[in-house]
């Protein structure tokens, strides 16, 4: 049970739960990347039963058990309020954060969208209903290019990968999570089925624990892509990561974050939100990373690579009417 406390102390503990949610269980599963190397824009042939898409009143502002956002791959039933189109883009497509290249206001103005998915649809057409609904209440239009920038290239590091292979596991298990402020200090622990598989998390004494028990590489550099949040500067690495170790298997993977590396601990980039923000680790950015990476027999090297840009051409701020 959590105890009140101070509100200082009370904003931290929100914060930091919060960045234990996103990082690893509370979230919805992650859509696979779908059509990532299409280059067309042919309109996708399926669609959502019914959809309403309108601005978002404001109203929700809080998700708890009750209101949590659903993609409808798990109930069929799409509820998303208060979400930006960075995040339905980045879903319907199989985007990386870095990759995405559009308007300023995709992550300033909020939209509400609720869906029905056809009860005889399988979960692999739910991205191309949202691609599709997208095209038409947002006339979306773009194109996709390659671009030679700096990157890390995730590569096996000397003396070889110390991974322990497993069998991927599709069953799915309803998260469930536990807090508590005790001293105004906060532990935050969680188990169940997230946007990487099945995942124990624990976030205690300024580190984020996390048990993986089955990720490919492709869901490894996805995990390290993560946090697309205009508030913030950067994620959990200052460049994108492009998986080149060759491995092709599941492995279990094991990551301790600390407090340091993770994005909303680094200070926003907005001063209105700098009371929220968390002390800045002297550290420099990514080394926890980088030590829990080395632990796997794994590391990180700055290069020049090909990376894949989505570029949207148009896009309608105001959805066309239901």
């Amino acid at each position: 049970m959590r105890n009140r406390q101070a509100g200082g102390v009370v904003n931290s503990e929100k914060l930091l739960v919060a960045i234990a949610a996103v990082s690893a269980v509370i979230a919805s599963t992650v859509f696979g990347v779908i059509g990532a190397g299409a280059q067309t824009q042919t309109p996708a042939p399926s669609a959502f039963e019914v959809a309403s898409v309108k601005p978002s009143t404001g109203n929700s502002g809080q998700t708890t058990a009750e209101t949590a956002r659903g993609w409808g791959d798990v109930t069929g039933t799409v509820n998303l309020e208060d979400i930006h189109l960075t995040d339905v883009l980045l879903r319907a497509y199989g985007l990386q954060p870095y990759q995405l290249s559009g308007p300023a206001w995709l992550d300033a103005d909020p939209f509400e969208i609720l869906a029905v998915v056809p009860a005889d649809a399988p979960k692999r057409q739910i991205p191309l209903m949202f691609q599709a609904l997208l095209q038409e209440r947002f006339k979306l239009r773009f194109h996709r290019e390659t671009q030679v920038a700096p990157a890390y290239a995730l590569v096996i590091a000397a003396g070889g990968p110390k991974l322990k292979e497993s069998v991927p596991d599709d069953i799915y298990v309803a998260p469930a999570e536990t807090t508590t402020l005790r001293s105004g200090s906060v532990s935050h622990s969680s188990e169940g089925t997230g946007p990487f598989g099945m995942a124990k998390t624990r976030f205690a004494n300024g580190v984020l624990h996390t048990d993986f028990a089955s990720m490919t590489m492709k869901s490894l550099t996805e995990y390290l892509n993560q946090y697309p949040d205009t508030q913030y500067v950067i994620g959990l690495l200052d460049l994108p990561v492009v998986d080149m170790t060759e491995l092709k298997g599941s492995y279990q993977v094991t990551l301790d974050i600390s407090r340091g590396d993770m994005p909303r601990a680094r200070g926003p980039a907005n001063q209105e939100d700098a009371s929220q923000a968390l002390p800045t680790a002297s550290d420099p950015p990514g080394n926890s990373v980088r030590a829990s990476l080395q632990k796997l027999g794994l590391k990180l090297e700055r290069r020049r690579l090909p990376v894949e840009k989505f570029v949207i051409d148009l896009v309608e701020r105001t959805p066309t009417e239901n």
